[in-house]
């Protein structure tokens, strides 16, 4: 009779390490197929993001990021504790589509931002964590806003050295002028969460940036930022 208990109490557990054993192998050929998917989840968040930058009115991109960020995001208690998650997130993009903003005179005539995605790996029961890094070229003039990465920032042409130029002509906000920004951000990791069948965003930070200096675009030799000699 014992020796039958014994032989039940080993089938029941070889039986429990078969099926989790099977769970884990169908999960992660469940993730592996469902990696296209990731990627493209994230290039059309900053494709998206990208496109909402060109604009002549700060307050409107801050709308479109908001509408971006409502499709693309979801809230994660966890992803909240370094404002790398959504709250974090939407305190700036409030703060530039609120009654209390007024926006100043400018305009992005172009942005892109190229990002280079390097590894997506699996990150417990329906998590994904993406690791990337990120190239932008902008054009603007004045004094517009653009939205990167988890941020708004205020660009200026008052960035670019005017020389010898006294302090009143400085102040003046220049709206003709065209000028480019460029830089990159490093190491950029992005957690995603599967729910009701789609990937959403639930942070995302970065841990390196860099910036090339503001100049007019008439200076510009190609769009790396550099200046002919």
């Amino acid at each position: 009779m014992k020796f039958k208990r014994i032989n039940r109490g080993l089938i029941l557990g070889a039986v429990l390490i078969a099926g989790t054993v099977g769970y884990v192998i169908v999960d992660n050929i469940r993730f592996k197929d469902s990696k296209s998917d990731i990627d493209k989840t994230v290039n059309d968040y900053f494709s998206r993001i990208s496109e909402a930058n060109v604009s002549d009115d700060s307050k409107k991109t801050a709308e479109k990021v908001g509408e971006i960020v409502s499709d693309c995001w979801i809230y994660d208690k966890a992803a909240d504790y370094n404002y790398s998650g959504l709250t974090g997130l939407l305190e700036s993009v409030n703060s530039y589509r609120g009654s209390g903003y007024t926006p100043t005179e400018g305009k992005i005539e172009e942005y892109n931002m190229d990002i280079n995605i390097t590894s997506i790996r699996k990150n417990g029961p329906n998590g994904a964590v993406v690791d990337l890094g990120a190239d932008f070229y902008c054009v603007f003039t004045g004094k517009p806003s653009v939205f990167e990465i988890d941020a708004f920032y205020d660009l200026s042409n008052m960035m670019y050295s005017y020389g010898d130029e006294d302090d009143e002509d400085e102040e003046e906000n220049d709206t003709v002028t065209k000028y480019t920004y460029s830089g990159g951000f490093d190491n950029i990791t992005v957690q995603l969460y599967y729910t009701d069948g789609e990937w959403k965003i639930t942070s995302m930070e970065y841990y390196s940036e860099y910036m090339n200096d503001i100049v007019p675009l008439d200076e510009t030799r190609d769009k790396s930022g550099e200046t002919d000699a």
